[in-house]
């Protein structure tokens, strides 16, 4: 499904979106820019707890959509929710533009100011696979994930209600995250 039509990602939003409302256990293919977004959005506004985030840079197409902040928000919005976030690399200071941005959501969400958001880069390392290939991922509360096996095709897998490889994807990012001791200022880049 290199180039869905309307029609094709209508279906898939609307299979996603009912899946992801009743945590069902089921494996979702996802491969490009729209079935990302349509994913991650579906699992911002599902999890109720924490969410974990493992990418390059956090800046382009998919994160930067209208779409993707608000339903990053709408999670964000929750009380006692927490976003941690392990990028590969921070953007430099001109890269983002802050008024239409992930990064500049994120910095004036009243979420930052509580602590609630921490970024933290990984310095040029990235989580690989068995292969060695880099892999970007995300989680969602104890039992969803998005796990991006290609990054620059964008293609993935995901389920709303798998504890198990949602542990493992938990585990890993936060021995990573815990041995990470410089916070990342998001004031840094405006």
């Amino acid at each position: 499904m290199n180039n869905p039509t309307q029609n094709d990602l209508t279906l898939y939003a609307e299979n996603v979106r009912d899946k992801a409302a009743r945590k069902e256990d089921y494996l979702f293919h996802n491969e490009g820019n729209a079935h990302a977004k349509i994913i991650l959005e579906n699992l911002f506004i599902n999890a109720d707890n924490h969410i974990r985030m493992a990418a390059n840079t956090l800046n382009n197409e998919v994160v930067n959509s209208r779409e993707y902040r608000d339903a990053m928000s709408v999670f964000l919005d929750k009380d006692n929710t927490r976003l941690d976030i392990i990028v590969t690399r921070i953007p430099g200071k001109g890269e983002v533009n802050m008024d239409d941005s992930l990064y500049g959501m994120l910095l004036n969400h009243r979420a930052y100011a509580d602590g609630r958001i921490t970024v933290k880069s990984g310095d040029g390392k990235s989580f690989r696979d068995k292969d060695g290939e880099r892999v970007n991922f995300c989680t969602g509360d104890d039992m969803m994930f998005r796990l991006e096996d290609n990054i620059e095709a964008r293609t993935a897998v995901a389920n709303f209600n798998d504890p198990d490889t949602t542990h493992a994807l938990i585990i890993m990012f936060d021995r990573v995250f815990g041995n990470i001791e410089k916070k990342f200022n998001l004031n840094d880049l405006a």
